[in-house]
């Protein structure tokens, strides 16, 4: 993606409650961002309106089309199929069986790529949609609190690949955890505090 996307008054009501309100912003190509903010202030309202889910009033808009690539905050696999397989159905013609095959094992999921993903844990499952996300052609990566519950130990290596694959990605990561925003080096959006319209 190289023209920003720009956010221009931005609202978004659910049943007569407005959760977002004339919200503005400029998200600059090949940045790491992070939304914060207390529950229900609109965090996910947001990302959902970039992606066109939710309905809005104000305009968000970009020079160029952009393709969107999400990890969203259930995972949203094909359960009757195996790890790999829900891998490559979105990145198949970028990469190769081996290059994925090489990443599910990176992602400490040795053994687990033919296996069906109802048989996976919580935490594999976590593993396989984020990668899948970062494996499919995007130009623009969205992430609804990607790293919620992974162990300390597994989260330290996904973040370390994610931060590796996103080094000149456009990435809006919505996240409750400031070591993760600094970790990333994002810029901060704080939903909490009013911002310029």
């Amino acid at each position: 993606m190289n023209s920003p996307i720009k956010i221009e008054s931005l609202s978004v009501v659910y049943d007569s409650k407005t959760v977002l309100h004339n919200f503005s912003y400029i998200f600059e190509p090949g940045k790491f961002y992070a939304i914060m903010g207390v529950s229900g202030i609109g965090k996910t309202s947001l990302i959902s309106s970039i992606m066109g889910i939710t309905k809005y009033e104000g305009r968000i808009y970009s020079e160029n089309k952009f393709r969107i690539s999400a990890v969203f905050q259930e995972d949203r696999l094909c359960e009757g199929i195996s790890a790999y397989k829900n891998i490559k159905i979105t990145s198949a013609k970028t990469h190769t069986e081996q290059e994925i095959r090489s990443l599910i094992e990176d992602f400490g999921l040795t053994g687990c790529a033919s296996q069906r993903v109802s048989e996976l844990s919580g935490g594999m499952k976590r593993r396989v949609a984020i990668l899948r996300a970062l494996l499919a052609p995007h130009d623009l990566l969205i992430m609804d609190e990607p790293f919620k519950g992974l162990d300390n130990e597994t989260k330290e290596t996904v973040m370390s690949i994610v931060k590796k694959m996103t080094s000149d990605d456009t990435v809006i990561m919505i996240t409750h955890d400031m070591s993760e925003a600094i970790y990333f080096n994002a810029e901060i959006i704080n939903l909490d505090f009013p911002h310029p319209d």
